[in-house]
């Protein structure tokens, strides 16, 4: 041996004994550095093969003393003498079982296995004693028994061994100290049996595809006959599905008379900070090779305007109070107008209540279709993915569509807790059973605002933010929580999600500023502002979204905080990003912009790149309106990407920058394209067929509505920001 080879082994010595040191003094200091599995990883006896597998006849006469079953006992001695005569196979069990891979320093301290070299191994039977030699591989998550520390291990095993069979392995003598806190085999359900909801979710989906071609087809050769698009027939039904048609409706660019400016681009900057905090949350909470970076990862400042992007729900709730209030001011005035001609008390609720309830019905109509249809996709979901990580889509997708389903097509997920350990693929339905909640507790205050007591629907709406506001500071204080939602340990400490991030009554304050912006815009839309107010205005409200974003490194960092600085945090930080939000979309979506000394900041606020002149498209407010059409969509499809990611994956990821902006770029484009798509399958021709059937039967909810043209809706996930026009019949 030459001496720079020396040298090298030397340096690589010194190297490994360094890390040595630093991962194993936590464990020493934990009492776990005699349980063999937390020892030092460097270790070959402590590498799950050694701990598992009876390769000698000491660990062999040790399990046999253990409470195992016959056939898995039977397994052990055949594999046992099998080993002994250097069998190909048997190492290639032990080589397909956990190993320490690198990037220790980073937090790696998984034994991690190749499920495809495990799947590969060849299947031996010994019919004599009935005894099958099939791999199957698991996922084990360990806990030393003297402190909180875990250690996840992989092991490809026959599979004449159950989990308790394996359980009862582990945790013999030869891994004293051990316990076993989860167990679960990585199984291809590909190739098992299609169940009935599985195939009745098939037989719908080749059903709505029969429909989409009919459509098309109909659309395409046979000419419409002037005056019949509203008829309930057959033909208009099969038209709703027509993928010209709709094609047409979600990538128009002909802007109306009344639409609100700036609306869509609100919207598609919302959803988009969503699935980048998404993309963070999911990353972060699946186990990833270097649990050392986090630290490092969720300090560092563009983390928190990602990680923080959950503040841009409160945009959407703005928005939806904003397009409530604007969507049902006709309805509500003719409501009080007809109560005010009836006779008894009975008869004016009676009225009211009706009104409620026909708001409510036809919001669910407008929503539901799309969840049912996206339940239908979860519940295929496992049928694609295959591989150790498969488990993901099983746990977050294919499970919760059965466990959660009462709740999530009721709109009250977000009044039970929701599973956070694995995420549920349902998490962000929340905010759609907030939203909804929203819609029916507003009504009262929309009857007020648009009858001849107006001052009496604002006090309410004003009392209703204001006791959000005070409920959640209380709730802060009491349970002692952050004032923020913290991704790095949210589903260990989930108090604060389940009890404050997703109730009604401590999120309704966005929603409530949202009416006021209504009020606010329908008086002063057309005012002029002076110049230099205008502008110290809007630097203030961008100073404060700043602020607000970058104000939740201090708890991410444990950072010394008193009690009172986290309830006032958590208390307004919403409310005031609300306010801030409210005057910018207020800026741009002013009608006529240049009404005001700062036209040129209200265009940028509109998202125009030119100044307006409507017969020409403006680039890009025309451009986000095809986005904003399908971010109802979108809000669905990129938790199913997200996860299909991660499933994908042979081993866990890496949390860094790098993975982040790739796995972020991959997310958004398919969660646009899969949205682009599923927009004119489903949503869009279920709206239409709404639509159709309530021109039939004259049922009208504010609104002329036709199904050919998407009309307006009060989600401020979809298009929704024209405005109604009234249908003097219903008077």
């Amino acid at each position: 041996m030459d001496r720079k080879a020396i040298q090298s082994l030397i340096f690589w010595m010194l190297i490994y004994t360094k890390i040595l040191e630093c991962v194993c003094d936590e464990l020493i200091l934990n009492n776990c550095s005699n349980v063999p599995l937390f020892d030092h990883p460097f270790k070959i006896s402590s590498y799950p093969a050694y701990r598992v597998f009876p390769i000698d006849e000491i660990s062999l006469n040790t399990l046999n003393k253990e409470n195992i079953s016959p056939k898995c006992r039977e397994t052990l001695i055949h594999f046992n003498l099998n080993y002994s005569r250097n069998k190909k196979w048997t190492i290639q069990y032990m080589d397909a079982s956990g190993k320490i891979l690198p990037n220790i320093l980073g937090g790696n301290d998984a034994f991690l296995g190749s499920y495809e070299q495990c799947q590969q191994i060849p299947i031996f039977s010994y019919q004599e004693n009935d005894l099958s030699f099939e791999p199957k591989f698991w996922r084990i998550q360990a806990q030393c028994n003297h402190a909180r520390i875990y250690r996840r291990i992989d092991l490809c095993f026959p599979s004449s061994c159950t989990s308790s069979d394996l359980i009862t392995i582990l945790s013999s003598s030869l891994n004293p100290g051990l316990k076993i806190v989860e167990i679960k085999s990585v199984e291809n359900y590909s190739l098992d049996p299609f169940n009935r909801l599985e195939k009745v979710s098939i037989l719908l989906f080749i059903c709505l595809g029969v429909f989409i071609i009919l459509g098309t087809i109909i659309h395409c050769f046979i000419p419409e006959k002037t005056g019949s698009n509203d008829d309930l027939t057959v033909k208009n039904i099969l038209l709703c599905f027509s993928i010209k048609n709709n094609y047409k409706l979600i990538t128009s660019k002909k802007e109306r008379n009344d639409e609100i400016s700036g609306l869509d681009a609100w919207r598609v900057l919302s959803i988009l900070f969503v699935i980048l905090g998404h993309v963070c949350m999911v990353g972060i909470n699946h186990d990833p090779l270097n649990k050392g970076f986090i630290k490092l990862f969720t300090n560092s400042w563009w983390f928190q305007v990602v990680a923080n992007g959950t503040i841009w729900t409160d945009t959407f709730f703005v928005l939806s109070g904003f397009l409530m209030a604007h969507s049902t001011a006709d309805r509500y005035r003719r409501a009080n107008l007809r109560a005010s001609r009836a006779e008894s008390i009975l008869s004016k609720a009676k009225i009211y209540i009706f009104e409620v309830l026909q708001a409510a019905s036809y919001r669910y109509l407008r929503l539901i279709p799309t969840m049912i249809w996206m339940s239908f996709l979860y519940i295929l979901a496992r049928r694609i993915g295959n591989g150790p990580q498969s488990y993901v889509i099983s746990e977050s997708l294919y499970e919760p569509t059965y466990r959660d389903a009462y709740k999530i097509f009721t709109f009250t997920i977000n009044l039970f807790d929701i599973q956070l350990n694995p995420i549920s693929g349902w998490i962000q339905t929340w905010f759609l059973g907030a939203d909804f909640n929203f819609a029916i507790i507003s009504s009262v205050t929309m009857i007020l605002l648009f009858s001849n007591r107006p001052l009496l629907g604002w006090l309410l709406n004003g009392l209703l933010a204001f006791g959000s506001i005070i409920l959640t500071g209380y709730i802060l204080f009491t349970r002692n929580y952050p004032p923020i939602l913290l991704f790095d340990r949210f589903h260990i400490e989930d108090g604060y999600f389940q009890e404050v991030y997703t109730k009604p009554w401590t999120r309704i304050s966005s929603y409530c500023i949202g009416i006021f912006l209504h009020g606010f815009w329908t008086h002063y839309k057309f005012s002029r502002m002076n110049k230099a107010l205008g502008m110290v205005a809007i630097i203030v409200c961008l100073t404060c979204m700043f602020s607000i974003i970058m104000s939740g490194k201090k708890w991410y960092s444990n950072e010394e905080v008193s009690v009172i600085e986290s309830v006032i945090n958590g208390s307004f930080y919403r409310p005031l990003w609300s306010i801030c939000i409210s005057f910018l979309i207020f800026l741009g979506s002013s009608p006529s912009p240049s009404h005001t000394p700062t036209a040129s900041t209200s265009y940028t606020l509109s998202f125009q790149s030119t100044l307006p002149d409507h017969s020409v498209d403006s680039f890009p407010r025309l451009e986000f309106r095809i986005l904003a059409n399908i971010a109802y969509q979108a809000y669905f499809w990129h938790m199913i990407i997200i996860h299909y990611l991660i499933a994908s994956y042979p081993l866990p990821s890496m949390v860094d920058f790098e993975v982040f902006i790739v796995n972020s770029i991959a997310v958004v484009v398919l969660t646009f394209i899969m949205s682009f798509l599923s927009a004119f399958a489903f949503e869009y021709p279920f709206h239409k067929l709404s639509l159709l059937y309530r021109n039939a039967y004259g049922l009208r909810c504010g609104s002329t509505v036709s199904s050919n043209h998407i009309s307006s809706s009060d989600e401020s996930l979809s298009n929704n920001h024209h405005l109604p026009s009234v249908d003097k019949k219903h008077d």
